[in-house]
């Protein structure tokens, strides 16, 4: 016979790999012809990758083309913490790149601020 508490821990388990089966993807065009797709589950402990077309961007000379490519870059990858803050139900996803921790909301948390 099933006790309360595990009908509870079946419950969980089973909304978790519910959640875990929306794969979040955003993809962006960038500067200089490159693209950039984020890739990402539904949780929080599912695995991250972010892939650059054609290749990675390790060779641009021009200081500021790599600034313009960076602006854009990171533009792109906010709006996928975004979604990434949506899907996974939190009211924020917290950005560690860069020298700041970057709080990024969803757009739902800012309507109803």
């Amino acid at each position: 016979m099933t006790t309360p508490d595990e009908i509870i821990v079946d419950a969980i388990l089973a909304a978790e790999r519910d959640r875990q089966l929306k794969a979040i993807v955003h993809a962006a065009d960038l500067p200089l012809g490159y693209r950039a797709i984020f890739r990402g589950g539904g949780t929080l402990d599912s695995k991250w990758s972010i892939e650059w077309q054609p290749k990675v961007p390790d060779d641009i000379k021009s200081p500021r083309m790599r600034r313009k490519l960076m602006r854009a870059y990171k533009s792109a990858r906010k709006v996928f913490l975004e979604q990434v803050a949506e899907v996974v139900g939190s009211m924020a996803v917290v950005d560690l790149d860069g020298s700041e921790p970057t709080i990024v909301k969803p757009s739902w948390s800012r309507a109803a601020a």
